[in-house]
């Protein structure tokens, strides 16, 4: 989930951590918050970060969340972790049985409230949970008696 857009952004230098799969990192901070992404060669680090600075003398705005830039995120189609939960359960839906539909709507309503906690006045996470669970598959359900 996002959660909202700032203009202020600093980019780190690249580092570089030998040893590991991807070596070479940008970093940088939205707002705040420490972002971080790994490159298997310092070229492609390279581009990543001037990614981010370009669009950072642009101008533009950020995802606080993500940490990317809103052309970006858009570019990727980043969905929030709600969507991915719901279309899961679409997935899964059909051929199920009741059971594994049961628990995996329960299980998903109680991870999504985690992903929550950058709202500026979160839900209680047993009401959240309960909308979740009850308004989110609704449209599987047959009509209510």
């Amino acid at each position: 989930m996002t959660s909202g857009t700032t203009h202020q952004v600093r980019v780190w230098q690249i580092k570089q951590m030998k040893g590991r799969r991807r070596p070479w990192g940008v970093r940088w901070v939205t707002d705040g918050r420490e972002h971080s992404e790994w490159y298997a060669t310092k070229a492609l680090a390279e581009s990543f970060r001037m990614q981010l600075v370009r669009a950072q003398r642009d101008g533009e705005a950020f995802d606080v969340g993500s940490g990317l830039p809103l052309s970006l995120v858009r570019q990727r189609g980043a969905e929030t972790f709600l969507d991915l939960a719901v279309a899961f359960i679409d997935w899964q839906w059909k051929g199920a049985p009741a059971n594994t539909r049961r628990a995996a709507v329960t299980s998903l309503s109680a991870a999504v409230p985690l992903f929550c906690h950058h709202l500026d006045g979160p839900p209680e996470p047993a009401l959240l949970q309960r909308l979740l669970s009850t308004a989110c598959c609704r449209r599987h359900v047959g009509p209510s008696r």
